[in-house]
């Protein structure tokens, strides 16, 4: 099945949400010493180290400030992408 990309908030949280994910945060440096957020999704049966579980309102925002969309295989439920937004 070709990859589907997610912009709409309700759309993600359905998607995520149906295959037993939640939203999930992870502190990252950058080079000038600056700590951003990296957004991450966990789903059921996982537990990538350094992942801190937050809330969809807290994801979404930080997903719309970092203009972001989430690239999904509708047929592999653990195989999502966190993107740059395509522009059009």
């Amino acid at each position: 099945m070709p990859k589907k990309t997610l912009i709409s908030h309700g759309a993600i949280r359905q998607f995520v949400e149906t295959r037993a994910g939640h939203p999930a945060v992870r502190a990252q440096r950058m080079s000038e010493g600056d700590i951003v957020p990296r957004l991450a999704l966990r789903f059921s049966g996982q537990r990538p180290e350094g992942l801190n579980p937050c809330s969809w309102t807290a994801w979404l925002a930080e997903f719309d400030r970092q203009r972001l969309a989430l690239k999904v295989s509708p047929g592999a439920p653990d195989t999502v992408e966190i993107v740059p937004r395509p522009t059009t």
